[in-house]
């Protein structure tokens, strides 16, 4: 389950945190992303790019492996000038492991970067690469 949460403050840098959860029997746990000191799973918008009324620095796709597995990408520019400053597109490929070596208190299950790689073209909006 894919719970999408919007944190809407008025403005061009509202974003969108989401919240993966697997079902174990009646108990649902959560997967973060990456690493633990890494829980983050949300956007990071701005003020326009050329064409747009919302820059966005950071979004996700969610799919499906061909073994029915959760897959995410992450699509990350760093913040140029301004929001509306085209860079690098950083693309970060994760799959959803079990921890080898649990530690009490973090999930067993989190989402695992496993293949990475900058675009060569320059982007303002990262959405433009998730068409």
């Amino acid at each position: 389950m894919i719970l999408k949460v919007r944190w809407e403050n008025g403005n061009a840098h509202s974003f969108d945190n989401y919240i993966i959860g697997m079902n174990f029997g009646n108990t649902f746990l959560e997967a973060p992303l990456g690493n633990r000191a890494n829980y983050s799973i949300n956007t990071t918008e701005g003020a326009s790019c050329l064409g747009s009324d919302i820059s966005h620095l950071r979004d996700f796709a969610f799919r499906k492996s061909k073994a029915g597995w959760l897959e995410v990408f992450e699509y990350k520019r760093e913040f140029g000038e301004t929001y509306g400053t085209a860079g690098l597109v950083t693309v970060t490929h994760y799959k959803l492991v079990q921890d080898r070596e649990p530690v009490p208190g973090f999930p067993d299950y989190f989402l695992k970067p496993v293949k990475k790689y900058i675009t060569k073209e320059k982007h303002c909006n990262v959405r433009e690469l998730m068409k």
